[in-house]
């Protein structure tokens, strides 16, 4: 496989998270991406009132002020969100709303399908036994979500200096996953090497077409089109074949460098560390997926009553 197993199950959440972004607010990845910052602020501080400014939003985010505030407007306008003396918050009672409650199991499903795949392939390593005649603090299903929006943000973070746009990454991380799910169907269960004998490299067996990434997130044809040319232009991250796109190897060797890669071992272990004191079940890590609710469901509306004529009399 031309990339490391964690690489691959870090593609595949971010891909599965921005496509529920997407999917929450008509395609929209950016918005989805700065409302569920202002959960993660709100899942941290549940016991008082969890606020952010939009100037420590924006620098968290590494977007611009305007394009937050201008997000951040439309999500107060909406209902979601409101100003706060504090700063920005997520309105009182909107715990209670259905597709709130089935996001948050969603994402919390999500990161228990990441650390479940690492756990399995041995790139995280269960922490230190916990020690007997001690009760072990539940995982709780919020917990999930707020270290799935962490790690979201971390991920964004990390990948800045090559991919600084959310949606830019998204339709990268797509872009691997497919690859890499194409690469493990392989027939012969590998892939091609390099021309020069080199590292493994992707190739049109394992490409994908820009409609399908577009599909797997929830965003425009026209707009993943758009930003997958830019992202395959020269030492970008994607090539274009006939068969579609697939993942540079070129971009994959200066992600996968040492210099590169130190900050991301850094973030990791540091969130595995903080998924430990979360209770996070190493040992059975099925056990933590929340059940989901029902979708919610518009009200159907009733049938105008139908008037039949009475016979005429004869």
């Amino acid at each position: 496989m031309p990339i490391p197993p964690v690489t691959g199950l870090v593609a595949e959440f971010y891909a599965r998270v921005a496509a529920l972004a997407a999917r929450r607010f008509d395609g929209d990845i950016d918005r989805g991406v700065i409302y569920g910052m202002l959960w993660g602020v709100a899942l941290s501080r549940p016991a008082r009132e969890g606020a952010i400014s939009i100037h420590s939003a924006a620098f968290a985010l590494g977007r611009p002020f305007e394009t937050v505030r201008r997000h951040v407007a439309a999500l107060v306008a909406a209902g979601l969100c409101q100003r706060t003396r504090h700063g920005i918050a997520i309105a009182p009672g909107h715990r209670a709303d259905p597709v709130v409650d089935r996001s948050l199991s969603q994402l919390n499903n999500i990161f228990v399908a990441f650390m479940a795949g690492g756990v399995a392939s041995g790139a995280f390593p269960a922490p230190a036994r916990h020690p007997a005649g001690v009760a072990r603090r539940p995982f709780r299903r919020d917990d999930g979500a707020r270290l799935a929006i962490d790690l979201m943000l971390a991920i964004a973070d990390c990948h800045r200096p090559f991919v600084p746009d959310v949606v830019d990454l998204a339709i990268v991380a797509a872009v691997m996953e497919a690859n890499a799910r194409g690469w493990a169907g392989a027939a012969d269960g590998a892939g091609p090497r390099a021309a020069d004998g080199g590292p493994a490299a992707f190739d049109g067996a394992h490409a994908v077409r820009v409609a399908t990434v577009a599909r797997a997130l929830g965003i425009g044809h026209a707009t993943a089109r758009r930003r997958a040319a830019g992202l395959a232009g020269p030492g970008g991250p994607l090539l274009r074949l006939r068969q579609g796109m697939v993942i540079s190897p070129a971009w994959l060797a200066m992600i996968g460098s040492a210099a590169a890669g130190e900050g991301r071992h850094a973030t990791l272990t540091l969130l595995l560390t903080r998924v430990a004191a979360a209770g996070f079940p190493f040992d059975a890590p099925a056990s933590a997926y929340a059940a989901l609710p029902a979708p919610r469901l518009a009200p159907v509306p009733a049938a105008a009553p139908v008037n039949i004529p009475e016979p005429a009399s004869g």
